[in-house]
C-alpha cells in the first residue's frame, strides 16, 4: 500500500504500532495516526513526515499545536468519530484553527453510538458540512471522510455531500484478494495469505484500483459539467438523493413516514 501511494502521489494512513524501519523510504506518503496517550512530538515516527493525525480527545488540540511548534510545515489533522457530538466536536476545531479533520464511521459506513435504525454518512456529511457553512467557517477547515466508501462512485458522493476527500480501506485489501470473512479479525489465518503477496504484484493491483476510480470521477466531473475537483465539493444541487425523490413522487398518496 505504502508503495502504491508513493506512486500515485497519495498519502497512506498508517497506525504508529505498524510503523517499522521498512517505511522510511515511504516517510514523505505517509500519515502517522497516533493517540494523544503519552505523546512525545519529537518520536522518530514524526521525523520525516508531511503530515500527522491524531486521535480526538480533550488534549488533541494542544498535541496538535506541539506538532505545529516542533514543524510549522507539518499538516496535522484531527481524527473524530461520526457520533452525536461530531458536529460539535468539528465546530469547535475548526473555530481552534484546526487545518484537517478526519471524520470517520464503521466500516458499513453508519455512525457510532447513534440513534436507531443509525444514520448513514452521507446524513452525518451533510448535516456537520451545512452547519459550518452556517457559521461562515466552512473554507477555513479541509474535512476528510471514510468509512462505507466501497465503491468508486461512493467518492464523487462524498465530495457532494461536503467532504474535501475520502479516505479508502476494505477496497485496497478486496483488490489484493481479500474475501473480506473476517477471519483475520478472529485471530486466525488469511485463507489467501495477503501477508505473502509480492510487493510489485500487490502495489500494481492497488493502482490499477485508485487510477481507474481517477478515471470515473473524472467522467462524473464531466457529466456535471464541472472541471475543478475542488467545486464538486457540496454541489448537491447536482445530485438527486433517494429520501427526496420518494417523498417528491410518493409523498401525496401516502404521507410523511411516522
Amino acid at each position: 500500500m505504502a508503495e502504491a501511494a508513493k506512486r500515485i502521489g497519495t498519502m497512506m494512513y498508517i497506525a504508529a504500532c505498524d510503523f517499522d524501519p521498512s517505511f522510511e523510504a515511504y516517510k514523505p506518503h505517509l500519515i502517522p495516526v497516533v493517540s494523544t496517550d503519552g505523546f512525545d512530538p519529537s518520536a522518530e515516527i514524526f521525523r520525516g513526515v508531511k503530515m500527522v493525525e491524531l486521535f480526538h480527545s480533550d488534549k488533541a488540540w494542544d498535541c496538535a499545536l506541539r506538532l505545529k511548534e516542533m514543524d510549522p510545515g507539518m499538516v496535522v489533522s484531527i481524527r473524530v468519530p461520526m457520533d452525536s457530538r461530531a458536529k460539535a466536536a468539528t465546530l469547535e476545531l475548526a473555530r481552534a484553527g484546526a487545518e484537517v479533520i478526519h471524520l470517520y464511521a464503521d466500516y458499513q459506513g453508519n455512525e457510532f453510538n447513534g440513534g436507531q435504525p443509525p444514520r448513514f454518512v452521507k446524513d452525518v456529511m451533510r448535516e456537520i458540512h451545512g452547519h459550518l457553512v452556517t457559521e461562515s467557517i466552512r473554507d477555513e477547515v479541509t474535512l476528510i471522510t471514510s468509512g462505507g466508501i466501497a465503491l468508486a462512485e461512493h467518492l464523487p458522493k462524498s465530495l457532494i455531500c461536503g467532504a474535501d476527500g475520502a479516505a479508502v480501506d476494505l477496497p485496497l485489501l478486496i483488490a489484493l484478494e481479500c474475501r473480506v470473512c473476517k477471519r483475520c479479525a478472529q485471530g486466525k489465518s488469511c485463507p489467501v495469505d495477503i501477508q505473502d503477496v509480492d510487493v510489485a504484484y500487490g502495489s500494481q493491483r492497488i493502482v490499477n484500483l485508485m487510477c481507474s476510480w481517477w478515471s470515473q470521477l473524472i467522467e462524473v466531473m464531466g457529466a456535471m459539467g464541472i472541471r475543478d475537483v475542488r467545486r464538486v465539493r457540496g454541489e448537491a444541487g447536482r445530485a438527486m438523493f433517494f429520501e427526496d425523490l420518494e417523498r417528491e413522487t410518493f409523498g401525496a398518496m401516502f404521507g410523511k413516514k411516522r
